[in-house]
């Protein structure tokens, strides 16, 4: 399992990979959509290890 600090780290990097899809496709574009379901998914990852402390 992944720490806190890595998931962070890769949640910043889906954060900076979704905004310049967006501005470079459009926000319905579906790799935009793509990258934000995986940011989600990390997000709730990072939130169960949250909870689990």
């Amino acid at each position: 399992m992944r720490s806190k600090k890595e998931i962070r780290k890769e949640m910043r990097t889906l954060q900076v990979n979704m905004i310049q899809t967006s501005d470079e496709k459009g926000m319905n574009h579906p790799l935009t959509i793509q990258i934000s379901q995986e940011l989600d998914r990390l997000i709730n990852e990072y939130m169960k290890l949250r909870q689990e402390k």
